[in-house]
């Protein structure tokens, strides 16, 4: 809800629409394609915790879209928290629960702990109910987007970002929402090994061709799956599947520059 308050106070009224489903108010930018020809509606939405029209998320990428012939449909993830434990936490209620048998270092730190200490602690960190939750809140926001796409013609194309991108991944991979006719993936990760672990093959489930998207900037939760998304799909005989690395500058116009060529030609092959 508070991203929704800063978007509109970000943007002039004209410049955003709202529509409320099930009690919640929904907000969101549509821009129309400034070429003649118009190719679909593109649905665009950040990673969770990242404001749609900031520098991180995708509005670059949606104007860049606009003069490839597209309709854009920009949103922000949903509110649900579904955050992990702080490791500095989850060390902090070991050590307490450890004080009762043996001796701790008060001025023990998670710098000092060995690196397996911090891989078993983001090995489960999701409550699966905040995960189940946060999942049913997309599909209700990808409700509202599929409302908006059935007002103009052509391909319906979706685009995720981060943790976004996974549990897009995983919603079309489990038919859970109307399946769009392509799917953009740029960097999708959990930061939970367990279901970071499941990727690839929900990435090789999903029925429609698929645009994955890595760079080496990611974090570690993405570079971990890169090669076995892709070999999950190769081995999975998935039509139309692509991975493609962003090279070169790291600033966001250039990424997205470069980003919106990359969709622009795989599409293009597909005789889009």
């Amino acid at each position: 809800m508070l991203r929704q308050l800063d978007i509109q106070r970000g943007l002039f009224p004209d410049e955003y629409q709202s529509v409320e489903l099930d009690g919640q108010q929904y907000v969101y930018v549509l821009r129309e394609n400034t070429t003649p020809i118009t190719r679909g509606v593109a649905v665009l939405i950040a990673d969770s915790g990242v404001s749609m029209l900031s520098q991180q998320g995708l509005a670059m990428l949606a104007t860049n879209l606009n003069g490839l012939g597209w309709t854009t449909l920009l949103l922000s993830a949903p509110d649900t928290a579904f955050y992990p434990l702080l490791e500095q936490e989850a060390v902090a209620e070991e050590n307490n629960s450890a004080a009762s048998t043996e001796e701790v270092t008060p001025q023990a730190t998670t710098e000092q702990l060995p690196q397996s200490t911090h891989n078993k602690t983001a090995e489960k960190s999701f409550d699966p109910i905040a995960f189940n939750n946060h999942q049913a809140d997309l599909i209700k926001l990808l409700d509202v987007a599929e409302k908006k796409v059935e007002e103009y013609p052509g391909f319906y194309l979706v685009v995720g970002q981060g943790t976004t991108a996974a549990w897009l991944t995983k919603i079309f991979a489990e038919a859970k929402s109307n399946i769009p006719d392509a799917f953009v993936a740029i960097s999708p990760f959990w930061p939970d090994r367990d279901y970071n672990r499941q990727l690839p093959l929900l990435m090789a489930r999903n029925p429609m061709p698929v645009l994955d998207i890595y760079s080496l900037n990611d974090n570690y939760w993405a570079l971990s799956t890169t090669k076995i998304r892709q070999s999950s799909a190769l081995k999975g005989l998935k039509l139309h599947y692509r991975q493609r690395q962003l090279v070169g500058n790291p600033q966001a116009q250039q990424k997205s520059n470069y980003l919106a060529k990359e969709m622009y030609g795989w599409l293009s092959n597909m005789g889009w």
